[in-house]
């Protein structure tokens, strides 16, 4: 970040467990912009002395020296568009568990306000994406588990493209009468309800069914920053003719965390 501000409060037990006299110095060596204290950093005043650096002075880092970084969420809580918090732990990882007053506790607490600052002076505020994400679910063969993801995916509000490399959907389970029971009652045979499932997803309006149709191809990128994923995938179709459907190749956006 371009300025980073500190914030240090006082209260809790912090103030007395560690002399705050040297950590502006620690703040200035590590380029921070401005140093500020407070008795209740996470009261209306407090809270309202951060936004005051941030609407008026610029800064787009702000380091927090204070409780956990689980407590008090909501209180620090700032536009992550515009400016970038860390925190820092003083109460729960010094005032609260090491003896008062000593030499080892206060360098713990500058070296966690040393941490701190170096975190927020390297990281930058997210950019929002500014291209189009599609949101159009891919699924891939149209037996049992292909059918009831379809038909959730679709439930959830997603279009759906669902292929088949067969002529008819239902695989394996397409060709039996009866099935093991899966709900009670268990001690006889139930009837497969395979023929209903995709009924269902053909009179889907929101999934698109392709049946004997095979992946030829899968494209994908990755744009600036890993986030998303965009799979382009293409179809075809064995014997003469169209070697892709109607409507493919779709875009498919995924997170990264998924592949």
């Amino acid at each position: 970040m371009n300025k980073v501000g500190v914030f240090v409060c006082t209260g809790c037990e912090i103030g007395a467990a560690v002399p705050l006299d040297d950590f502006e110095e620690v703040a200035d060596d590590s380029g921070a912009s401005s140093y500020h204290t407070h008795e209740h950093l996470c009261s209306p005043e407090g809270v309202a002395t951060i936004q005051s650096a941030i609407d008026d002075d610029g800064v787009d880092g702000v380091v927090i020296a204070a409780c956990s970084h689980r407590a008090k969420i909501e209180e620090f809580k700032f536009d992550p568009t515009k400016v970038h918090v860390e925190r820092v732990c003083l109460r729960e990882q010094v005032a609260w568990c090491q003896p008062p007053g000593e030499e080892d506790t206060q360098m713990l607490a500058e070296d966690l306000l040393r941490m701190g600052l170096a975190k927020a002076t390297i990281v930058k505020t997210p950019v929002p994406l500014s291209e189009e994400v599609d949101r159009t679910v891919l699924v891939v063969g149209a037996g049992l588990a292909g059918l009831e993801a379809a038909q959730a995916a679709a439930g959830m509000g997603h279009s759906v493209v669902l292929v088949e490399s067969e002529d008819k959907l239902g695989g394996y389970m397409a060709g039996m009468k009866d099935v093991v029971p899966e709900i009670p009652p268990y001690d006889t045979i139930h009837a497969n309800p395979i023929g209903d499932l995709v009924a269902a997803v053909e009179s889907h309006p929101q999934i698109k069914v392709f049946k004997s149709t095979m992946t030829k191809k899968i494209n994908w990128k990755v744009p600036v920053g890993l986030s998303p994923c965009a799979w382009a995938p293409s179809f075809r179709r064995p014997g003469p003719g169209p070697t892709t459907p109607p409507d493919c190749p779709i875009s498919v956006t995924v997170p990264p965390r998924t592949w």
